[in-house]
């Protein structure tokens, strides 16, 4: 190549990538799935009840922190019963994803249950969830940004 122009021009003619990226799409898409437990590993177990969604690690310079949106899904039917009754304020005494749980460990294979991070409902605005956390450190004091979801 002569020059950064060179650089960006094909080198395939259109008729010979294109059964190429056949091929290729073939072998992503029309394969037998593996099973999840082939091309993962296990790091952490929730405590039984629990459920994990969204998360984030924080490396304090020790530790590793994973903080995940947590609850139970055994109150969906309640909770969406009471939403549809207008009772909004005993359908965030029962939020779906109460708040963060937190495991801590020296690397993420040793990560262990430390606490739940539960937040009290403050009405209709975060009656549904409290999820999606960032942790930071600001002067010396650790912080973290959440979202919420209400019953609209």
């Amino acid at each position: 190549m002569n020059n950064h122009k060179d650089a960006l021009k094909p080198t395939l003619s259109q008729e010979e990538f294109d059964p190429r990226f056949i091929a290729l799409h073939r072998q992503l898409w029309c394969t037998p799935e593996f099973k999840f437990d082939e091309v993962t590993r296990h790091v952490f177990a929730l405590p039984d009840g629990w459920f994990q969604a969204d998360h984030s690690f924080y490396h304090d310079g020790e530790n590793w922190h994973l903080y995940y949106i947590t609850g139970n899904m055994k109150m969906t039917e309640k909770w969406s019963a009471l939403v549809a009754a207008g009772k909004h304020e005993e359908a965030g005494k029962l939020k779906l994803e109460a708040g963060n749980g937190h495991a801590a460990g020296r690397s993420l294979g040793e990560l262990s249950f430390v606490e739940n991070v539960l937040f009290e409902s403050q009405g209709p605005f975060d009656a549904a969830s409290c999820g999606v956390c960032s942790l930071f450190k600001y002067q010396g004091k650790y912080g973290m940004l959440y979202d919420v979801r209400g019953d609209q």
